[in-house]
C-alpha cells in the first residue's frame, strides 16, 4: 500500500512496511489464525510465572524457514544483518530473555523454551489446539515483529549512539502513531485493522514500552494510549456493525485480544488517575443515530473505558481471558448504530493538532528512524564518532533491503 508522505526517501522504516505488503499479498491466508507457544513478554506478575524465553540460537527453526526461505543473507562489517525479503522470527528479534538462578548454582537455567516452531506450538495453525491461549493472525505475528524493528531503528543504544534521554521512548511513540494511522487507512478491510488491534496490544506489554511509559511528556503518553484504547473500541463496534463479536465469531483470538486491552486501560487508569480527572474535563456526548431511527445523546467517559469492553464481552456473550465476570456493564455501552459512537475521527483530528508537525500536523512517519539521519548527525551522536552505518548499508537501504537486528 502507498503511503503518501509518510517516508523518507531512503528509510529502513519504508523498506520493512513495504516489505510486510508485499509479504503478505504473497500469502495464500495471510489473516488465518496460528499459534504462540507463549506471549512475547512475562505473563503474571510473580518472577516464577514471569519466566519465558525466546529461542536465541544460530540454528534457524522450522517456523523461521516458513517466512525465511529463498532469502539471501548478507551480513556487514560490523557484524549487522541484512536480508532483502523477510525478516527472522520474533523469537530472534524479540530476544529479551528471563532467567532465574537455581539456588546457589551460578549456572543460569531456562525453565521453558521456544525454538520458533521446530518443538513448540509457534506457528501451529489454531484450530488444532482450540484450547491454547496465545493465538494472532498469522499477518499479527508478521506485523508485530516488524513492530519491534521499526522500534529498535529509534533506540540509539542499539546504534552505539546518544541523542537523548528520551529519544527512545518517543521513538515507541512514533511507531504506535504509524500503527494508528495503518488502522485509519485500513479502512476498507476489517480484518487488516484488526491485525493492527492485535499489534499494539502485544507490543504496549513488552518491555520495550518502558521507554514510551518514561518519557518527560506524560500528557502525551496518556493522550496517545487513550486514542489507541478509543481506537479498538471503534473497531469493536464496527465489528458489532458486521456482527462479527459472538462466542462463536471466525476471530478466534476475540476474547484474548479484548482483554488485553482491558488491561491496558486498567494500568492507564491507574498510573495517570483517570478517574481523578474532573467529570466535565473525561465526558464527550455523541449523537448517535440508532437502528431503530431514534437519535440518541450518548455520554462517554474516557475513564470507563475498559467498562466498555467489558460490557461488549457481556453483550455478546463473549468470554474474556483472565478477566472477572461482570453484570450490567453493557448497560453503559452506546445503542448498536451504523456511526461511530466513539467519535474517533474527532479524538484523532484533537491528537493531531496538539502533537502533529509541520503544515499538515502530521503525526507518525520516521523522522526518529535512525537511518533517515545523515551521515555526519550520526557521527556526532555515535560513542565512536564514526557512522554506525556503512556506505553498503546505505546502499543497500536505498535498494529496498531490510536491516535485522541480532539481541
Amino acid at each position: 500500500m502507498s503511503r503518501p508522505g509518510r517516508w523518507s526517501a531512503v528509510s529502513a522504516s519504508r523498506n520493512i512496511d513495504v516489505n510486510y505488503v508485499e509479504v503478505c499479498k504473497r500469502e495464500k491466508d495471510p489473516y488465518r489464525f496460528i499459534c504462540w507457544c507463549r506471549p512475547p513478554f512475562p505473563e503474571g506478575d510473580s518472577d516464577d510465572e514471569a519466566e519465558y524465553d525466546w529461542d536465541d540460537g544460530d540454528e534457524e527453526s522450522e517456523f523461521e524457514r516458513g517466512y525465511d526461505s529463498d532469502l539471501e543473507e548478507t551480513e556487514s562489517e560490523d557484524g549487522s544483518s541484512w536480508r532483502n525479503d523477510r525478516r527472522a522470527s520474533v523469537c530472534t528479534t524479540a530476544s529479551r530473555q528471563q532467567t532465574k538462578y537455581d539456588g546457589g548454582d551460578k549456572q543460569m537455567k531456562r525453565k521453558r523454551r521456544c525454538d520458533g516452531g521446530m518443538s513448540c506450538l509457534c506457528g501451529e495453525p489454531a484450530d488444532d489446539y482450540p484450547n491454547h491461549k496465545w493465538i494472532t493472525s498469522w499477518a499479527g505475528r508478521q506485523k508485530f515483529m516488524r513492530q519491534i524493528d521499526m522500534i529498535y531503528l529509534r533506540d540509539p543504544e542499539v546504534f552505539d549512539m546518544y541523542v537523548t534521554n528520551d529519544y527512545a521512548g518517543y521513538g515507541f511513540a512514533e511507531v504506535l502513531e504509524n500503527l494508528l494511522l495503518d488502522f485509519v487507512e485500513e479502512d476498507n478491510n476489517w480484518r487488516e485493522q484488526w491485525v493492527v488491534c492485535e499489534v499494539i496490544a502485544l507490543l504496549l506489554f513488552t518491555d520495550l514500552s518502558s521507554d514510551l511509559i518514561g518519557i518527560d511528556d506524560g500528557r502525551r503518553v496518556e493522550d496517545l494510549i487513550l486514542l489507541a484504547v478509543r481506537t479498538f473500541l471503534a473497531m469493536l463496534a464496527r465489528l458489532e456493525r458486521q456482527q462479527l463479536l459472538s462466542s462463536t465469531s471466525e476471530l478466534r483470538n476475540l476474547g484474548l485480544i479484548m482483554s488485553l486491552w482491558e488491561r491496558i486501560m486498567g494500568h492507564l487508569l491507574v498510573d495517570f488517575d483517570l478517574a481523578d480527572i474532573p467529570r466535565s474535563f473525561r465526558v464527550e456526548t455523541v449523537e448517535i443515530k440508532g437502528r431503530d431511527g431514534q437519535t440518541h445523546d450518548f455520554e462517554l467517559d474516557i475513564a470507563e473505558f475498559g467498562e466498555y469492553i467489558i460490557g461488549y464481552a457481556e453483550r455478546h456473550g463473549i468470554k474474556l481471558t483472565d478477566v472477572p465476570e461482570s453484570k450490567g456493564v453493557a448497560d453503559k455501552l452506546p445503542p448498536p448504530s451504523d456511526d461511530d459512537p466513539w467519535n474517533t475521527a474527532a479524538a484523532y483530528r484533537k491528537y493531531m493538532q496538539h502533537y502533529g508537525t509541520g503544515k499538515d500536523m502530521r503525526i507518525g512517519g520516521d523522522k526518529l528512524d535512525l537511518t533517515t539521519w545523515s551521515s555526519e548527525r550520526r557521527k556526532k551522536a555515535s560513542f565512536s564518532g564514526r557512522d554506525p552505518l556503512s556506505k553498503r548499508e546505505m546502499d543497500m537501504l536505498k535498494k529496498g533491503m531490510v536491516l535485522g537486528f541480532k539481541t
